[in-house]
């Protein structure tokens, strides 16, 4: 609640408005039984005429005008700054979410972030904007009716408050288990929203292998447990709200044996004991109301705990203090006995790496699955955090550089070509969004990927749909590729990202690529040997270790791993011929 209330207190000028406006309301609505109250004892006093009723009409049409005009006022006030802050964590959290590493997002799932981006987002603005409305119409119809209340029967209005204390214990029982309810809800959610995700994202897997039915059945558990906290949540609020409504219903009964006695006893008059029912009833509605208003804070409250709980997240790659800024790097890695664990992971992935690349320099990296070729180049743009004084680039521990310069330096296309819904021109300038048309066409012919797009009905305006749905393989990642030609880094990494692409394109890619790398310093990661042949040297990494330093006819005299790749393909190569 502390946090809740730190945002409303930056908006509370807006707030007061909308509170004073919501003041005026009640009041308007609570004037309205002392109108009545008036009418009804003329009437029996029988000093009514015409004129006198057309006054009390007026009076309470006035009223009414007011209340309306008002209540828009107090809407656009709460309800606009409650939104105003969802929109404000909305983007602290997106922000927040950016700048976390490859580490937090290992080991928290999709799912579970955009139900803190949507859910919990939605009880805090509920919190904030209904939660603090019904707090302040409690305060003000239950202080101003007592205050009415009083004026017309002491005796009679501390008779129907006798149940208010009840009142106090059921919140204080209730209060703190609708907020650690909520909270599971809102976990049960997480859960589901990542059952769905997956599969989602999985589909083609999913109808490929026929799995439909096992799909079905995960997200029946996950729904099962989400059905099973809500209804925990309902029981208890189906508790809470009868209870409530009782304490209201004994205070109107009271109202009615004691108030009716006062009547006959002429202790008050009809009027007045009819303005009282009515003032009852708008004391009813906070009584009712608190609980309501209870229930939403909680909500809310456990809602910003959870998203409290990432904000407290730190990235742990950052930079150092007083980090060296980069105009342009020269392009020289040295890598000085490199062994790299993965966290929780007692085994290295990558043992006593020693290696350098001159600038301009050429490299390949060739080796099994697991070997620890995407580790290593992630290592490079600390994408994951190396060792201190194990990777240099020109002469220089790449922790000490600015991360953001750093990253900017080096272009790394992974094996997973990431293509984003919308347009193709879109995705192509992605690195460079004030690319021009002519840029992107070029870009486009350098990846081997123009004619193809030209092929669509919309070309280079077609959209490609959620994750490039519409699209190959092999057209997601020349696409990807082609974001390169748009920018001018020092570094140029491809990690296996032309694997499914075919031979004949792969070859024309290349060499575009010998063009475009001239001055370039290029990390080439393949299992495809002609892909790897006519680099200056290459790199085979054998269970995270280098096994062998060499050229390809170096390479290929000696009888180790990648001698036996080459053989194997060569002999493909002859037997599809």
């Amino acid at each position: 609640m502390k946090e809740l209330l730190k945002y409303l207190w930056k908006w509370k000028f807006k707030i007061f408005l909308g509170v004073l406006a919501l003041l005026i309301v009640d009041l308007s609505q609570l004037f309205v039984p002392l109108v009545i109250r008036s009418a009804i004892d003329k009437l029996i006093e029988e000093v009514m005429n015409l004129k006198i009723l057309f006054i009390h009409f007026l009076i309470i049409i006035f009223l009414a005008l007011l209340t309306a005009f008002f209540r828009y006022f107090w809407r656009y006030f709460i309800m606009g700054s409650a939104r105003e802050i969802e929109k404000e964590i909305r983007e602290k959290l997106y922000k927040h979410l950016l700048s976390l590493d490859f580490y937090f997002y290992q080991r928290k799932k999709v799912g579970d972030i955009m139900a803190h981006s949507t859910n919990d987002l939605e009880a805090i603005r509920m919190s904030l904007g209904m939660g603090i409305v019904g707090a302040a119409d409690f305060l003000i119809m239950f202080f101003f009716s007592l205050f009415f209340m009083l004026k017309i029967s002491p005796s009679l209005t501390l008779y129907v408050l006798i149940p208010l204390p009840i009142l106090s214990i059921i919140m204080l029982f209730f209060g703190s288990k609708i907020h650690n309810l909520f909270r599971k809800v809102q976990e049960g959610f997480s859960y589901l929203s990542e059952i769905a995700q997956e599969a989602f994202s999985g589909i083609k897997v999913i109808k490929a292998f026929v799995k439909e039915k096992e799909e079905e059945k995960i997200f029946y558990k996950g729904n099962e447990l989400f059905f099973k906290r809500n209804m925990n949540l309902a029981y208890l609020w189906g508790a809470f709200m009868p209870l409530i409504t009782l304490i209201s219903g004994i205070s109107l009964v009271l109202l009615i044996f004691i108030g009716g006695k006062k009547v006959i006893l002429n202790e008050i008059s009809l009027g007045s004991f009819v303005a009282f029912v009515s003032y009852i009833e708008f004391m009813i509605w906070p009584m009712m109301a608190i609980g309501w208003v209870t229930n939403i804070f909680q909500r809310g409250a456990a809602s910003m705990d959870r998203i409290n709980d990432l904000l407290r997240e730190k990235p742990i790659i950052k930079n150092v203090q007083n980090p060296i800024k980069i105009k342009k790097l020269k392009g020289e890695i040295e890598v000085k006995n490199l062994t790299f664990y993965y966290p929780d992971n007692e085994k290295p992935i990558l043992k006593k790496i020693s290696f350098k690349i001159n600038k301009g320099e050429k490299i390949g990296i060739l080796g099994k699955i697991g070997s620890g070729k995407t580790t290593l180049v992630n290592l490079f743009l600390r994408i994951i955090e190396p060792p201190e004084n194990t990777i240099f680039i020109d002469g220089i521990d790449i922790r000490k550089y600015n991360l953001e310069d750093l990253r900017k330096e080096i272009f790394l296309l992974p094996q997973e070509a990431i293509i984003f819904s919308g347009k193709i021109r879109e995705n192509i300038a992605f690195t460079n969004p004030c690319a021009k048309e002519d840029e992107i066409i070029r870009a486009a012919i350098f990846a081997e990927i123009y004619d193809e797009i030209n092929l669509f009905p919309d070309k280079f305006d077609t959209i490609v749909g959620e994750r490039g749905i519409t699209l190959s393989g092999g057209q997601k990642q020349r696409i990807a590729l082609s974001r390169a030609f748009l920018i001018n880094p020092s570094i140029f990494i491809l990690d296996d990202a032309l694997s499914q692409v075919d031979s004949e394109t792969e070859e024309k890619i290349i060499k575009n690529l010998k063009e475009y790398l001239r001055d370039k310093t290029g990390i080439i990661i393949s299992y495809r040997t002609s892909v790897l042949k006519n680099l200056d040297r290459i790199i085979v990494l054998v269970d995270g270790e280098i096994e062998d330093i060499g050229n390809h006819e170096e390479l290929i005299k000696k009888d180790g791993f990648y001698k036996k790749v080459y053989e194997i393909q060569s002999a493909l190569i002859e037997i599809t011929k």
